[in-house]
């Protein structure tokens, strides 16, 4: 409710929750780091090299974090900026912190999980050849589903589908004449 209440009364959305829930930018890339709670938050601060704030009060709790988050992301910003963005992915990734690239669009079908997780498939379409699809983002054990056919071209399907719902061929011929197909 809280979310809605601030969409609609404009209200900035950096505050919704957390306040070490954002973008950081590296010396290279900018990516996203997801310390929302505080034992996130310690772990953040030992892998950044920053044990100094785990207790400091300002910092000490989320909400204190919340309340102090202007302080809290310039000392963190300063830190990230001084690598490159893989070099802290893999740091913050082996300490157990939730972050991921955020990626250009050139770059998004060659990340190795997006390739292992099947998001990029490769299917015949009738006219194109071989192209390329979005996979199904999310893998359920029980009904896993899976992309099959490539989307279809203008009226590929007009004739199937008119006949579902009970046109007859006769009608169909007349909707074609017509060109109301």
């Amino acid at each position: 409710m809280r979310i809605c209440k601030n969409l609609i009364n404009s209200i900035d959305r950096t505050t919704w929750n957390t306040r070490i829930s954002q973008a950081f930018k590296a010396k290279d890339v900018y990516f996203n780091i997801a310390a929302g709670n505080d034992k996130l938050w310690r772990m953040l601060c030992k892998a950044i090299g920053l044990e100094k704030s785990i207790d400091d009060p300002k910092f000490a709790t989320n909400a204190k974090r919340v309340e102090n988050r202007e302080e809290i992301v310039k000392i963190i910003s300063d830190i990230i900026i001084t690598k490159n963005g893989e070099e802290w992915l893999k740091i913050l990734t082996d300490a157990g912190v939730p972050c991921g690239p955020i990626y250009t669009i050139d770059k998004v079908f060659t990340d190795p999980q997006v390739l292992h997780r099947q998001m990029l498939k490769k299917l015949d379409h009738p006219k194109l050849g071989k192209v390329k699809v979005l996979g199904i983002p999310i893998k359920l054990s029980d009904t896993p589903g899976e992309v099959e056919t490539a989307p279809p071209i203008l009226g590929q399907h007009t004739q199937e589908i008119l006949t579902e719902l009970g046109f007859s061929d006769q009608d169909i011929k007349k909707f074609r004449q017509e060109k109301v197909i």
